[in-house]
């Protein structure tokens, strides 16, 4: 069932919701633990600058299954993808890929590019009694087996600024799990997922894809990982620090729909020490499924784990994702396995496009692939981290009729309205920040006259990069 071959090696992608860049011991955080992604980075590589195209989950997905970046796509937001947007994983299927997705899609475009798709609703733990796969409920709402429970769990609710009871999502951000860890949504996902490759018995390559939707909303971690991390250890390096010359867009619409002004620091902080708890349980769950890859997988296999973008907790008075702050558009980016060999940190950029052209070199299909792609295959850079490579990094979001576009250099991050496309007046609005002196982002220099090279060299790379 699952004997060596000499072809290409399945592979399997695990990929997660909302996941911070920093939140990895193998990213250097002091406190969050996650030994068995840092093991897995350890065996392969782990790309230290790598970035989402698009801060938003549907337009993220749709960047980086068609290869594309988010304009050409055509989606900033939760818009539906036009059907004709080709996704690498059509032609992986064409070429006699099994193709296979579990959990969260969530691109929607129609059709699915997979082959079998068992999406969240659609998964069953034979152990699991009917119904209790999500009992976690909405990022609103807990299921209705609990949600008579709010007290007794701890629940704390996001206070959006400036909108009513009524109006507000009132997202769930902390709290403990009503479920035990092997039934809640990630440990009955890995155990569903391992009961059909035992199952498996095709001799076609495998692409298998294990979409995790933690560390999103709601944010209940299970025991014991609501209690793995103490509220008084959270405070972030920015909490004290003046966010200085903040761009009007931030205060004037992301504030009032992410905004986090009516929320208290012990509970912000309680959200992050619950959130790094639900990371810590999705660990613990890559770590059962990369155990049985070991133990049972015969056949060569290359792993990629990432998210699809990151998230906010509380820095310059946001949360979640949409803006385009560090926080919310670096993701943490690993691959192992057959032929990758394991090396120090790669610090040269990566971009999410760059999964479609490596998957496609993996299968030996990226000579024959029809549609140009804007990613980079990252194989060569893999095998010689001397190659040339980009210097810079990209990504793009648009709310409120406001199109926003981001770039990263080494030094700088810079991110500004494109009011060339908007054609709604002639004054800029951005953020330039020095990511050397300033790595949380804190003094912004957009308006500053010492950096009116810097900020005009940055908006000439962006159009040029939106014109290509």
């Amino acid at each position: 069932m699952k004997a060596a071959r000499e072809t290409c090696p399945d592979i399997f992608w695990v990929i997660t919701d909302e996941w911070r860049y920093d939140a990895l011991g193998c990213a250097g955080h002091p406190i969050v633990q996650t030994p068995n992604i840092d093991r897995l980075a350890e065996s392969g590589v782990y790309f230290a600058n790598a970035l989402c195209q698009t801060p938003t989950c549907v337009a993220s997905r749709a960047s980086f299954l068609s290869g594309w970046y988010s304009h050409r796509v055509g989606n900033f937001w939760f818009d539906r993808t036009d059907s004709d947007v080709p996704y690498f994983v059509d032609y992986m299927r064409e070429q006699g890929w099994c193709t296979v997705n579990m959990g969260k899609e969530h691109h929607n475009r129609r059709p699915s590019p997979f082959e079998h798709n068992f999406l969240r609703g659609q998964i069953v733990d034979a152990d699991i009694p009917a119904g209790r796969f999500r009992a976690e409920g909405t990022p609103q709402e807990l299921g209705p087996d609990f949600i008579h429970m709010e007290e007794e769990l701890n629940i704390v609710r996001r206070r959006d600024r400036d909108r009513s009871p009524e109006q507000q999502k009132r997202l769930i951000i902390a709290g403990t799990n009503p479920l035990p860890a092997d039934q809640a949504e990630a440990g009955a996902l890995m155990r569903f997922a391992m009961r059909w490759l035992d199952k498996y018995e095709q001799t076609a390559p495998l692409l298998f894809r294990l979409s995790v939707i933690y560390p999103h909303t709601p944010v209940l971690p299970p025991k014991p990982f609501d209690t793995m991390y103490d509220p008084d250890d959270m405070a972030f390096p920015g909490d004290e620090m003046e966010d200085k010359d903040m761009p009007e867009y931030v205060k004037d619409e992301l504030w009032r729909m992410e905004g986090t002004q009516n929320m208290t620091k012990e509970e912000m902080r309680r959200a992050r020490a619950s959130y790094f708890g639900l990371c810590s349980y999705v660990d613990q769950e890559v770590g059962n499924f990369l155990n049985y890859l070991a133990a049972n997988w015969e056949r060569p296999y290359v792993v990629l784990f990432h998210a699809d973008h990151g998230n906010l907790m509380d820095e310059h008075g946001l949360h979640e994702k949409f803006s385009l702050y560090r926080p919310a558009v670096q993701i943490p980016f690993i691959i192992a396995g057959h032929g990758i060999p394991a090396k120090p940190t790669i610090d040269k950029f990566v971009e999410q496009i760059d999964i479609a052209p490596t998957f496609l070199s993996l299968a030996g299909s990226l000579d024959s692939y029809p549609h140009k792609l804007d990613g980079r295959n990252l194989l060569p850079l893999i095998a010689d981290t001397n190659i040339p490579w980009r210097d810079v990094a990209f990504s793009e979001v648009t709310r409120f009729n406001r199109a926003l576009k981001y770039i990263q250099t080494e030094q700088y991050a810079f991110h500004t309205r494109a009011i060339w496309q908007e054609g709604q007046g002639d004054e800029p609005d951005g953020a330039l920040y020095d990511l050397v002196g300033d790595p949380y982002e804190m003094n912004n220099l957009f308006h500053d006259l010492a950096y009116a090279t810097v900020r005009q060299e940055l908006t000439e790379r962006l159009k040029k990069w939106l014109t290509k």
